[in-house]
């Protein structure tokens, strides 16, 4: 792939290598997830969260997280992504910032 001279580092990875992102994954945007059929029958046998600073946990089928750390402050984590729809890193950072 050629690099693109508008592109930090022209898009190239450190030590110029060259990766095209969209040959890395086999699919493609929400396609690509597990069903949450089988995500469900995978949840279902971890132990249930007892700890009260949990606020969303693995009972409410989101794709986040929240912790409370303090009452005025929580800590929220999701492993939500989606596969790249595009080759250039830097464009692909762009498009998932803009899709956060």
């Amino acid at each position: 792939p050629r690099l693109d001279a508008s592109l930090p580092n022209g898009g190239a990875c450190e030590g110029g290598m060259r990766v095209a992102l969209t040959e890395l994954t086999g699919g493609q945007g929400c396609g690509c997830k597990i069903p949450a059929q089988l995500l469900e029958r995978v949840l279902a046998h971890m132990p249930k969260c007892t700890d009260g600073a949990v606020l969303v946990g693995t009972d409410t089928s989101d794709d986040a997280a929240v912790y409370q750390l303090a009452p005025d402050l929580a800590l929220i984590h999701t492993i939500d992504f989606f596969t790249p729809v595009c080759d250039e890193g830097y464009a692909f950072g762009q498009v998932a910032a803009a899709n956060a």
